[in-house]
């Protein structure tokens, strides 16, 4: 799976693997071992997920998910798990809107705001 992956990600980028093996410092000869199923060490993985900017675990196949979120997105995400179902509800329906009406219900939430004498959160806190 490695080896598949690998090529794989050469292809997207339109790479030729041969050349970057041995850009990153290691042996050609290696690639035979891979292309039959040989995982390569943890360092030679770790640097080709680096390369790639993917995780090592998509690299070696025990997942599909390129890259892992970062702390920012796990917080999100930890937060839209907490949110109520309607509340889920009403994101979802928000994000199907177009952006000049998504616009339209974030001006209207300002001004529930300034009617209720809230102050709004600022931008990154």
């Amino acid at each position: 799976m490695f080896y598949e992956r690998l090529l794989s990600l050469c292809e997207e980028r339109g790479i030729k693997l041969t050349p970057l093996v041995k850009e990153l410092g290691y042996s050609t000869g290696s690639l035979t071992n891979w292309k039959n199923g040989t995982i390569p060490s943890g360092d030679i993985v770790l640097a080709f997920a680096k390369y790639f900017d993917v995780s090592t675990d998509y690299l070696l196949g025990k997942d599909d998910i390129k890259k892992r979120p970062t702390p920012e997105e796990v917080e999100l995400i930890n937060h839209y798990r907490s949110i109520s179902p309607e509340f889920k509800k009403f994101v979802e329906t928000y994000l199907s809107l177009p952006p000049d009406k998504q616009r339209q219900v974030e001006e209207y939430a300002e001004l529930l705001f300034l009617q209720a004498g809230l102050k709004k959160k600022e931008e990154g806190q």
